[in-house]
């Protein structure tokens, strides 16, 4: 079943529907960004005042940016139902928010048991998928190196993993760090990690003077303030761990 609804409002009964654009923020576009080429529920209200039901399942293909602020959703190969379907609880008036099911997963795996869901996740993606998720990055790091603070021109850096999916990552833009080509080469070899509070570690031993000159001036991870841009903290905490491993 899908895990996250999108809740249109107010919309008249539509037919011969194939694809739809749903206004949403740049905040909904990070948060749900890892759905992209899911299926999610559609849910609207037929009048103002009525309870929002279930309308069709539809395919979430990509984000487009507008403005700082607006951002278009891309639902296709929308299957509306034959009857509209009453959600077991009344949905808020969001647009994105995620299904019982899905928040109850979230808690078993957050407790230390895997959800049949976490456990079924692929390991590979389209190239799309990746493709989105860079920029993304890049954008909400404002084109600037995570481990300088230094605007990255285009060509010399990319986005990179912080824990690789096939060792238990997540598709998720918490899970990418976008940096200049050679830190980014070194925090693949686990030559450098995150502490808990953003604090940059370095392997003195393993780099040169010319790459420990140009740590942020804060010695901290360069992500900005917003608390919904930060680097997944259970991410990070494993390639820590890769990193103290390796040192030993």
């Amino acid at each position: 079943m899908p895990k996250l609804v999108i809740n249109l409002g107010v919309v008249p009964r539509l037919t011969a529907l194939d694809r739809l654009v749903v206004p949403c923020r740049f905040d909904d576009e990070i948060r749900f960004s890892h759905f992209i080429g899911a299926d999610v529920l559609v849910a609207r209200s037929l009048a103002p005042g009525l309870a929002a039901s279930y309308f069709a399942v539809a395919r979430l293909t990509r984000f487009e940016p507008q403005s700082k602020s607006l951002v278009l959703a891309h639902l296709e190969e929308v299957r509306p139902f034959s009857a509209e379907v009453e959600p077991q609880g009344s949905l808020a008036d969001d647009v994105f928010q995620l299904t019982d099911d899905y928040l109850h997963d979230q808690a078993m795996i957050a407790g230390g048991v895997p959800s049949l869901g976490e456990m079924a996740q692929p390991r590979f993606a389209p190239l799309e998928v990746y493709g989105e998720i860079g920029r993304q990055v890049r954008q909400q790091q404002s084109g600037l190196c995570a481990f300088s603070g230094v605007k990255v021109t285009d060509g010399a850096g990319g986005t990179v993993v912080i824990r690789p999916m096939d060792q238990g990552g997540r598709l998720h833009v918490g899970n990418f760090l976008f940096l200049h080509d050679e830190p980014g080469e070194l925090f693949s070899r686990y030559v450098w990690a995150v502490g808990p509070e953003l604090e940059i570690i370095v392997d003195s031993f393993a780099v040169g003077p010319d790459v420990l000159s140009t740590i942020a001036p804060t010695g901290k991870l360069a992500v900005g303030n917003d608390t919904n841009h930060r680097p997944d903290e259970a991410m990070l905490a494993w390639h820590r761990q890769q990193f103290f491993d390796r040192l030993r």
